[in-house]
């Protein structure tokens, strides 16, 4: 008996050449059909939507639009209460185009999340270009469903904060750079990283090492961030020091504050929180079984994910439950995770010769699912008690988006029976 020890033993092999997965637009909808009915159906049923922080920019934008400046309250100081500036930019729209700004940032957030499925799926054949086409629809097929089946993804997807467009950007800047695409489209999604999150400035050190990994040269990216991202945003620095009196955002020094050893405790921990309920991750470790893991993009995915580590635990984490700063995280590891079941199903198809292409294909689709299945069930039910509150159960991110709503007619009742000028004490705010 003889076995196959080549980069890749293909569970399809001799059907396509491994230069021939591309997704066409009709095979990237068959692909992410199912993921996309899984996000949309566990959306409805745990009834996941605006969470109180959204309304933040919203608050900012209505009063930009309406003349009063970028203030939270008319009359007040100006101090940068919000995040992202993009996203508040963009919810200006909501007042020029008479959309109502809560309708507008649920429509924005659930919008990126698909997009994020999606290019998920699309990019698996750039990142595995040595798989057979059914490889690379298994591949992408399976790691789109477990970010859809991720509680994470679903309901900060659907929170109305910039959290998923994050994401999706992070994975345009991915797609980017391995493409390659033009310096200057990698330099523009830097600088739209930057401006959705302070800390998407970071994506810039692995986005050069991953140029210089390819073995191109620096120079015309280099140029290209200097006049399309280092100029543009050290001229909006100067622009939010002008107006706030700080570099960075409120947020930061209210969250973060450079709170030394116990605050990148705080962080590590809220990473492994994270990773508890979430076993299936440990089969990226798989991927070494591929042979050609260093001539794939494995490298480059395994460093934009490295790098969204790192960026967390350093801020400390977040104190809303279900691990909102990681949702960046999830797809670079998901497909990563598909490459290691990819991997580690060849080698065992590579001793049993007798199973037809079909069969293989087959139970590597039925171990996928059963995979995406126990994922879905543990995240679920996971309800750790930590005493940070950021790693509990579904149930209490549910619950944040059913206060927000709440307490939205809650105002809007005092405000039908009271003045304008009413001023009422709260406890917090």
């Amino acid at each position: 008996m003889t076995v196959d020890h080549s980069p890749i033993a293909s569970p399809c092999a001799g059907e396509e050449s491994p230069e021939s997965p591309r997704f066409s637009g009709l095979n990237l909808v068959w692909v992410g059909s199912v993921p996309l009915l899984v996000f949309m159906f566990l959306s409805w049923r745990h009834r996941f939507g605006l969470v109180d922080d959204a309304y933040i920019p919203m608050v900012y934008a209505r009063n930009l639009m309406r003349g009063l400046g970028l203030v939270f309250r008319p009359g007040g100081g100006a101090v940068e209460g919000f995040t992202s500036p993009l996203w508040t930019a963009g919810l200006t729209l909501g007042e020029i185009l008479c959309i109502p700004l809560p309708t507008l940032a649920w429509l924005g957030s659930v919008g990126a999340g698909m997009g994020l499925l999606f290019l998920s799926a699309k990019i698996v054949p750039l990142l595995y270009p040595t798989l057979s086409r059914k490889e690379s629809h298994i591949g992408a097929g399976f790691a789109a469903l477990l970010l859809a089946s991720d509680f994470t993804y679903v309901g900060w997807s659907a929170s109305g904060l910039e959290t998923s467009a994050y994401a999706l950007a992070q994975m345009g800047l991915l797609y980017s750079v391995i493409k390659p695409a033009s310096p200057r489209t990698v330099a523009l999604t830097l600088l739209i990283l930057a401006l959705l999150r302070p800390e998407g400035i970071c994506l810039l050190l692995p986005c050069l090492g991953i140029i210089r990994w390819q073995g191109r040269s620096l120079r015309p990216v280099g140029m290209a961030i200097f006049y399309w991202l280092a100029l543009p945003y050290a001229a909006f620095l100067v622009w939010r020091y002008t107006n706030f009196g700080y570099w960075l955002p409120n947020t930061f020094y209210a969250k973060h504050g450079f709170g030394g050893w116990p605050l990148l405790w705080r962080g590590a921990f809220y990473a492994y929180t994270f990773f508890l309920p979430r076993p299936v991750f440990i089969l990226l470790g798989f991927i070494i079984l591929t042979k050609d893991w260093k001539k794939s993009n494995s490298v480059p995915l395994g460093l934009f994910a490295l790098t969204n580590l790192l960026i967390v635990i350093l801020e400390g984490g977040d104190h809303f439950a279900m691990h909102r700063f990681l949702l960046p995280l999830l797809p670079f590891l998901a497909l990563l995770t598909a490459r290691g079941v990819l991997g580690m199903m060849a080698q065992a198809f590579a001793s049993r010769p007798a199973l037809t292409p079909s069969q293989q294909t087959a139970i590597l689709a039925g171990f996928c699912l059963i995979l995406t299945l126990g994922q879905h069930s543990r995240i679920a039910i996971y309800k750790n008690d930590d005493h940070y509150i950021f790693s509990k159960g579904v149930q209490w991110l549910a619950n944040e988006s059913a206060w927000a709503e709440s307490w939205k007619r809650y105002w809007l009742w005092l405000k039908e029976k009271y003045p304008p000028d009413t001023l009422i004490a709260v406890t917090t705010a």
